[in-house]
């Protein structure tokens, strides 16, 4: 968060809160160049991506607990359905943004909310759909569907460790089974 408010991309109020100091879809601000959101998202790697989810996922799962309506954990139900019901690649890649945006959402943070829009930005890159379809296979999605299924179990029944922990797990899979695609 010091890195944050230093770059101008928050500023912090005692008493208040944290806040967003600049929309990072129109660009960050001038300290840190004319990048703009997109040319940042297509400027990172797939190991920049996998640590970032990696800092920020896991410990989302407390706020997440903390936070969630009866709505948000209608939204991870529906998209943990729409994956289960998807038929190839593209369907069960679009349902997989969308799960782990409806976790993030249901954190009700909106910091990091906005934080992971870079995120969902760059999961969304070239690199990364390259990567993630050289590790895709039938039995591969049904690992990644069974361990959401987890996370998602974990959320309803408010127990943030198990939560965490199942996210965690399962991000360290995403990442083994990328890695493992640059190697074949």
């Amino acid at each position: 968060m010091a890195l944050l408010e230093e770059e101008g991309i928050v500023s912090r109020e005692v008493g208040r809160g944290t806040f967003l100091r600049s929309d990072p879809r129109s660009g960050l601000p001038p300290s840190a160049g004319s990048a703009s959101f997109s040319s940042l998202a297509v400027a990172v790697s797939p190991s920049d991506v996998m640590t970032a989810r990696q800092l920020i996922e896991p410990a989302a799962m407390v706020w997440i607990v903390e936070n969630a309506t009866i709505n948000d954990f209608d939204e991870i139900e529906r998209c943990l359905q729409g994956s289960e019901n998807a038929t190839d690649y593209n369907e069960v890649e679009s349902w997989d943004l969308a799960l782990h945006r409806a976790f993030i959402r249901a954190s009700h943070n909106p910091l990091m909310e906005n934080m992971y829009l870079l995120i969902d930005e760059a999961r969304q890159g070239e690199t990364w759909g390259t990567m993630k379809r050289r590790s895709d296979s039938t039995e591969r999605r049904d690992h990644y569907r069974k361990q959401h299924r987890a996370i998602a179990e974990a959320l309803r029944d408010r127990d943030s460790r198990a939560a965490r922990d199942a996210m965690q797990h399962h991000l360290e899979n995403v990442g083994a089974n990328l890695q493992g695609s640059v190697i074949s």
